[in-house]
């Protein structure tokens, strides 16, 4: 029975522990008071729950190959950085909204505002004469 998994120990401060789990096996792990400890541990129960998994006709994984792992941990990353990048910009897209509506409400109220200013928080309403809104770069200004 191969039981060469690729192994993942960290500390565990809740446990007092380092805990090691196969990367493969679905809630299998286990601990020690050093990594070498949980690491020899972890054999053994790996051998456990393999005979557990083959009792119960459970499908049994294969030891993953270092090409394996570096594609499990590209597709995780990519995930990661996916999951980020749609954060930032639905913050970015809620803040964007939130200033262009409260513009629009003092011009709505016939007051106007220096864009920089509004955004320093530094303004008092109909303080300023114009608007200038600078679009991306393109520096265009409305007045």
């Amino acid at each position: 029975m191969n039981i060469d998994y690729a192994v993942q120990i960290v500390w565990s401060g809740e446990d007092g522990a380092y805990i090691a789990i196969p990367a493969e096996l679905p809630g299998c792990m286990a601990d020690g008071q050093t990594p070498e400890e949980a690491l020899t541990n972890l054999r053994q129960v790996i051998r456990e729950w393999l005979d557990v998994a083959a009792e119960e006709g459970r499908h049994i994984p294969k030891p993953m190959s270092v090409e394996d792992l570096a594609r499990a941990q590209q597709k995780a990353q990519d995930a990661l950085q996916k999951e980020i990048h749609d954060h930032v910009q639905k913050e970015v897209k809620s803040a964007v909204r939130n200033v262009i509506n409260q513009i629009a409400s003092l011009s709505m109220q016939g007051q106007s505002v220096s864009y920089w200013s509004y955004l320093r928080g530094g303004f008092q309403a109909g303080d300023i004469e114009s608007v200038e809104l600078e679009h991306a770069g393109a520096g265009t200004k409305r007045h």
